[in-house]
């Protein structure tokens, strides 16, 4: 039975390397996420909106933007539900401690859509259905403790995305879709226990 519970909410401000199918290098995202650990291995997180932007949206569906104008980028948004164990080395009143963790989510997805001018004149207005995503999870970091309270976790990152997006210019019918990804990067989180 585990002994006793820990509520911390924390916010984390991310940089993740990108997949190219989602035409871009590299991203900042910023979550807030509400989560409760244990006197064992098990915890949850619930996560607040994600923000993120898709950079050169219409060369998601091979269309090439009119150079002169400024670039368009899409914002998205995601929320999702996770759990994870988590493997802590050392004790918990100890002020440097590793841990990794494993886990699985679902994520709801929302991505706005644009429109624009194109190279060599017409137009583009490009939809993207993200939906919902299934996530596993890894991590690996160092939880540094400030008194009794106070946690700053930094932390490397991988987050398995199972998605299913479908993308559709609705002026030329031109369409893709973009399936599973990887996003990997560091994982900064600013912690409080109650």
């Amino acid at each position: 039975m585990l002994a006793s519970r820990t509520r911390i909410w924390a916010l984390s401000p991310a940089h993740f390397i990108c997949p190219a199918s989602l035409a871009r290098s590299e991203g900042n995202t910023y979550s807030g996420d509400a989560g409760w650990t244990t006197a064992g291995p098990w915890g949850s997180e619930s996560t607040f909106p994600t923000n993120f932007d898709i950079e050169r949206t219409p060369e998601l569906v091979g269309l090439a933007q009119d150079p002169d104008a400024p670039v368009i980028d899409s914002k998205g948004w995601s929320e999702g539900l996770n759990a994870w164990i988590e493997r802590r080395y050392g004790g918990d009143d100890r002020r440097l401690q590793w841990f990794w963790t494993a886990g699985a989510g679902i994520n709801s997805v929302d991505v706005e859509d644009q429109a624009g001018q194109l190279a060599g004149g017409g137009t583009f207005d490009v939809a993207i259905d993200a939906g919902t995503e299934l996530v596993a999870s890894a991590s690996v970091g160092l939880r540094v403790r400030f008194g009794q309270r106070f946690l700053f976790e930094p932390a490397l990152r991988f987050d398995q995305h199972f998605a299913d997006w479908d993308i559709t210019d609705r002026v030329s019918g031109a369409t893709a879709s973009i399936d599973d990804y990887l996003l990997s990067g560091v994982h900064l989180a600013f912690a409080y226990r109650f």
